[in-house]
């Protein structure tokens, strides 16, 4: 995670040259991060379709882990269905014949 800050030395925004095409600059973003010891960097410079707004990424993530909950519990279910059994995703017992995401709190 981090925030668009200036570049120190660069400004905003900036524009870096590959060496494989100087003649074409390409458009840049500096983001200064929130955790730069675990990342190593104080700040990178990202182009702009790599940019994403925090709530839109956690929202995909979101969902991303209620898919993985649902396998979890598809696979939980499999036992569930024929004698009972539980839940891993919710860690709570599931009577037989109930799906996982279904059995009451």
């Amino acid at each position: 995670r981090g925030k668009v800050a200036e570049h120190p030395s660069k400004g905003h925004p900036t524009f870096v040259s590959k060496p494989s095409a100087p003649e074409r600059p390409q458009f840049t973003i500096c983001v200064a991060l929130d955790d730069p010891e675990a990342a190593g960097e104080k700040s990178v410079l990202l182009e702009p379709r790599f940019l994403v707004p925090y709530t839109a990424f956690e929202k995909k993530a979101t969902k991303d882990l209620s898919q993985a909950l649902a396998s979890l519990c598809t696979a939980s279910m499999l036992v569930a269905a024929t004698d009972g059994g539980t839940c891993a995703a919710a860690a709570r017992p599931v009577p037989a014949g109930y799906p996982c995401a279904a059995v009451p709190t």
